[in-house]
C-alpha cells in the first residue's frame, strides 16, 4: 500500500511536472516567436539605418562635389571680373591718353592758327606800306589763310570725334 502511495505521489509529480513543462513549452514558443519577430524588426532596422547610412554618404559626397564645382565656378567668374576690370582699366587709361594727346593737338592747332592769323595781320600791314597790288595779295592770304583754316577746321572736327 504504501508502495501505492509513493507510486500516486511520483504520477502526481510526475503529471504536474508534465502540465508544468507544458505551460513552458507553450511560455518558450511564445518567447521564441517573440524574438523571431523582434529579431525581424531589428534586422528591418539595421536595413534601413544601412540605407540611410549609404544615403547619407552619397548626399554628402554630392554636396561636396557641389560646393566644389560652385566654387570652382565661383573663381572663375571671379578672376574673369578682374581680368575685364583690369582690360577696362587699360582702356580709360589709353582713351585719358588718348584724349591728352588730342587737346595738345588741339592746342597745337590752335596757336598756329593764331600765328598765320599774324602773319596775315603782319602781310596787310606790310602791303599798305608798301603800296602792291592788292588784289594779289588778298587771293594769296586768302588761299593760305583758306588752307591753314581747312587744316585747323579738319584737326577741329578730328579731335572732336574722338574726343
Amino acid at each position: 500500500q504504501e508502495c501505492k502511495v509513493q507510486l500516486r505521489k511520483r504520477q502526481e509529480k510526475i503529471n504536474s511536472t508534465l502540465a508544468e513543462n507544458a505551460g513552458l513549452k507553450s511560455a518558450l514558443a511564445k518567447k521564441e516567436a517573440e524574438f523571431k519577430e523582434i529579431t525581424n524588426e531589428k534586422e528591418t532596422l539595421e536595413d534601413k539605418y544601412k540605407k540611410l547610412g549609404g544615403d547619407k554618404d552619397k548626399l554628402e559626397a554630392y554636396t561636396k562635389r557641389k560646393l566644389s564645382n560652385d566654387q570652382d565656378k565661383y573663381l572663375m567668374a571671379l578672376q574673369e571680373c578682374k581680368v575685364q576690370l583690369r582690360k577696362r582699366q587699360e582702356k580709360i587709361n589709353s582713351t585719358l591718353a588718348e584724349n591728352a594727346g588730342l587737346k595738345s593737338a588741339l592746342a597745337k592747332k590752335e596757336a598756329e592758327f593764331k600765328e598765320i592769323t599774324n602773319e596775315k595781320e603782319t602781310l596787310e600791314d606790310k602791303y599798305k606800306k608798301l603800296g602792291g597790288d592788292k588784289d594779289k595779295l588778298e587771293a594769296y592770304t586768302k588761299r593760305k589763310l583758306s588752307n591753314d583754316q581747312d587744316k585747323y577746321l579738319m584737326a577741329l572736327q578730328e579731335c572732336k570725334v574722338q574726343l
